[in-house]
């Protein structure tokens, strides 16, 4: 067996993966036709995907995401893109889509959704390939329509309306915005909680207390341990110490 059939062989899990970037060169351009998006002149497909700059990509990334219209349409490259994953041997794939660039062009949510879905659930059942969807929103758009996407997401999930494995996110009571500057998000995965940590939000006294103590002088006055021989594991415990060989 030579190298390349037996990679294809193994079994494999997609972790990163861009649902619009990921639309086969094919059926880009007849959906683009079937729903009147105009593209650039070309002798073969492949030459719309020759990009010198960043600008170039981003044009022919825009006339994808246009180019994808009803529930039909996200069904398909879905249902194409996923089919290649299991082509490849991968057993389950987490994949990204961007719906704020098809809600610029009047595609509604739940139309994304009805699509998307009903290919991952008709893949599973003919590949028997799993997956998962992650709604990505671009933080080129504000603070402010971030939040307004999670309220959409989170209403969805709590309405009648929701699907199946649809996880409403356990977002914070609101309050008036943060401040924009200076601002961190912290995004639990375990919990599906995320946190907003803003330095102007912390009172001066809370942030000295927050740092923690100096070492104690007894502490410091430990030696410090051998490195060279030692045999060191993991401090998962406060027991846990570096030994070294007799």
């Amino acid at each position: 067996m030579d190298l390349t059939s037996f990679a294809r062989r193994l079994p494999k899990i997609e972790l990163h993966l861009h649902l619009e970037g990921a639309v086969r060169p094919s059926t880009f351009v007849e959906l683009a036709r079937k729903n009147g998006v105009e593209l650039p002149d070309f002798d073969e497909i492949g030459e719309l995907y020759r990009y010198d700059n960043l600008p170039d990509f981003l044009k022919i990334y825009d006339l994808v995401s246009r180019s994808i219209r009803d529930a039909n349409d996200f069904h398909r490259i879905t249902y194409e893109m996923l089919e290649s994953c299991a082509a490849s041997n991968a057993r389950h794939v987490e994949f990204f889509f961007s719906a704020h660039a098809h809600q610029a062009h009047g595609v509604d949510y739940l139309t994304m959704l009805d699509g998307i879905l009903a290919a991952m659930a008709d893949i599973e059942t003919d590949k028997g390939l799993t997956s998962r969807l992650i709604p990505a929103h671009s933080r080129e758009l504000g603070l402010q329509s971030g939040l307004e996407f999670l309220d959409m997401g989170s209403a969805l999930c709590s309405s009648r309306r929701s699907r199946p494995g649809c996880t409403s996110p356990r977002m914070p009571a609101k309050a008036a915005p943060p401040p924009t500057s200076g601002i961190r998000w912290k995004f639990s995965a375990s919990s599906g909680s995320t946190t907003a940590i803003t330095s102007s939000t912390i009172p001066p006294s809370s942030r000295n207390a927050a740092r923690p103590a100096p070492s104690s002088p007894a502490a410091r006055a430990r030696p410090r341990q051998r490195r060279s021989g030692a045999t060191c594991r993991r401090r998962t415990t406060p027991s846990a110490a570096c030994s070294t060989p007799d």
